[in-house]
């Protein structure tokens, strides 16, 4: 007879005792601790605790049995249709939702809300070409090449400037003509 991990075959409970030991191990209950904090009651067991990792770990590792498993479906889905105060079994499959199922609301109000998005959107379309059709604009575009030819005229008129002074001082100053001389020809 193959073992695998069927109800019945042991596995399950081989593999909880296996990682109960591991984390035993890891982290010691009260009874089995060195630590004195523990063993006087300041910590709590770690698997007794639900907030806990090791309790966590646990309970993700905890395989459970076909039946198990569908009796938590059917368990959560219990709780979801009290929540929920409807019941799952009166939706019938042979009959076509209605909107306000699929959506949750009536079509007026629906509708409302999508020409409000629909109206959000042209404004910021026009909103976008209006500022590309003012970055285009000749007016602006003129503007700012005044402005740049302004910007060349007065470093142009600056360079003269420095030109001329140090022209000014080589003329009278015979020391920085020799050392002038040396390297340039004027």
């Amino acid at each position: 007879m193959p073992k695998g991990n069927t109800p019945g075959s042991g596995a399950t409970e081989a593999n909880m005792n296996n990682f109960e030991n591991f984390m035993r191990w890891f982290v010691p209950p009260k009874d089995e601790s060195a630590s004195p904090y523990v063993r006087e009651g300041v910590y709590t067991d770690p698997f007794t605790v639900p907030d806990s990792l090791q309790f966590k770990i646990r309970s993700a590792l905890t395989f459970q049995s076909p039946d198990d498993i569908a009796e938590d479906i059917k368990r959560r889905l219990e709780d979801k249709e009290n929540a929920e105060g409807g019941t799952i079994d009166k939706l019938d499959p042979s009959k076509v939702p209605s909107f306000k199922d699929v959506m949750g609301m009536d079509i007026g109000p629906y509708m409302d809300k999508v020409a409000q998005v629909r109206e959000r959107a042209k404004n910021r379309d026009a909103l976008r070409a209006g500022i590309s059709n003012l970055a285009m604009s000749p007016l602006i575009g003129g503007q700012a090449a005044m402005e740049a030819a302004r910007n060349v005229m007065n470093l142009t008129g600056t360079n003269m400037a420095a030109m001329a002074s140090q022209n000014q001082v080589l003329a009278t100053n015979p020391t920085k003509q020799k050392i002038a001389g040396k390297y340039f020809r004027l």
